[in-house]
């Protein structure tokens, strides 16, 4: 009896030590460390990449390389349970880490808000959180309803989403930037490109309402001054050029889609949606 009960008293303070334990996590994946933050796990990253910048207490993590390359060695060295990366990340890399025992989880690229909602319930199942994920999305979801039902059958305005410079890169249907239009309205110029590759001549041809630039790797103000040089275009005649935040644009949680969105409603239509 006294051995049962002993038995049954290590296996509870087992349970109870792990549950209270924190698990170490290394994110190499801005969104991904985003939402750790959101659903309360921010003290349990030990490291993230030189991109992790939102909140800003990521920014104050150890750096284990960018979202494609990263330290091994510095990564093992960190003991992590866990390791969450994208479909970015160097395959060799985490191949090692998982040859290693490290156990390591990619998230696709989402395609759209559903997708995005996807990849977060799944990590916060991952990581016991997933009443705290479900409120958030409640959240977002019901926000989502107000703003598609305001916006979302309206035609809107033709826009062109520009995310990379040199050569010009543009967002087609296959990139989440595209799907915000079916929230919000509008009409993406470039949604049939086959690669995101694209001329200046095809802008000017497709002539768009508005240029949306994102600042991803692009010095935004003068990128934004070299559309101006085309006086032909719709977007510089009626001065409708606009700069976007990177992160937020093309790498959101489901929350700051969410922020996206009233950003777009208030450049479309001159109105800022209050929460």
């Amino acid at each position: 009896m006294f051995r049962l009960n002993f038995f049954c008293f290590i296996l509870i303070f087992v349970s109870i030590y792990q549950s209270d334990a924190k698990e170490r996590i290394v994110s190499l994946s801005p969104p991904i460390t985003e939402e750790l933050y959101l659903l309360g796990l921010g003290e349990n990253i030990v490291a993230n990449t030189i991109y992790c910048t939102r909140p800003k207490e990521a920014e104050k993590k150890e750096k284990v390389g960018s979202v494609v390359y990263v330290n091994v060695e510095a990564i093992v060295r960190l003991r992590p349970d866990i390791v969450f990366a994208s479909p970015l990340t160097d395959r060799r890399a985490l191949e090692r880490l998982k040859k290693l025992g490290i156990r390591v989880v990619v998230f696709p690229h989402p395609k759209g808000f559903e997708d995005l909602c996807e990849n977060f319930l799944t990590l916060a199942k991952i990581l016991g959180k997933e009443r705290e994920a479900e409120e958030i999305l409640n959240i977002a979801r019901k926000r989502l309803e107000e703003l598609k039902k305001r916006y979302g059958e309206k035609e809107g305005p033709t826009v062109l989403f520009q995310i990379g410079s040199k050569p010009l890169f543009v967002a087609n249907r296959d990139s989440i930037v595209h799907s915000y239009l079916d929230y919000v309205g509008g009409r993406n110029v470039a949604k049939d490109a086959k690669t995101g590759l694209f001329s200046r001549e095809e802008v000017i041809k497709l002539n768009p309402e508005y240029i949306i630039i994102v600042t991803m790797g692009i010095e935004g103000e003068k990128e934004k001054e070299s559309w101006r040089k085309f006086s032909v275009l719709r977007a510089v005649k009626e001065n409708k050029i606009y700069l976007l935040d990177s992160y937020k644009l093309c790498s959101p949680t489901p929350l700051s889609y969410v922020e996206v969105l009233d950003e777009l409603a208030s450049i479309f239509y001159g109105e800022k949606e209050r929460r």
